[in-house]
């Protein structure tokens, strides 16, 4: 299959895509409504995602093709924090609904080892507003000198 098939992939019909994720196990596609490309995408990747399964890249490679392109996994010995333990750092704060952060709990526990556990997703987002501010002042007493 993998010689004959997925080389063509691209060429293939939506319902023909669907099945070869059912064939080949990709994980995290049945939850969501993914457009085309990104199906063809995990299709493609399925095998290979198999062997790195449990691994940071894996959870890395997963992330970037179904949700953003821009964040970092850091695990726990780069931040301090316990053992077997890892973040999600996102630099564009893109995850803006309850359901996408879920979706994407829900993608990362399919890539990671067990072992593993996702401690926080941190959401970062740059927001440029103008900050105006004033004072007033108030004359209490008055001292005057000849």
């Amino acid at each position: 299959i993998e010689n004959i098939i997925l080389p063509r992939i691209d060429e293939l019909p939506e319902n023909t895509v669907d099945l070869l994720a059912w064939q080949l196990h990709v994980d995290f596609y049945e939850p969501l409504s993914l457009s085309l490309e990104k199906k063809r995408e995990l299709v493609k990747n399925a095998v290979v995602w198999h062997k790195k399964k449990g691994t940071r890249r894996a959870v890395e490679q997963l992330v970037k093709t179904v949700f953003f392109d821009d964040f970092k996994v850091e695990e726990w010995f780069v931040y301090n924090g316990k053992p077997y333990y890892f973040r999600i750092v996102i630099e564009d704060g893109s995850i803006k609904t309850r359901e996408e952060y879920n979706l994407l709990i829900q993608a990362i526990n399919s890539a990671k080892n067990t072992r593993s556990h996702l401690e926080k997703i941190i959401s970062k987002s740059n927001v440029c507003n103008k900050l105006y501010f004033g004072a007033s002042v108030k004359k209490i007493h008055s001292i005057t000198v000849k």
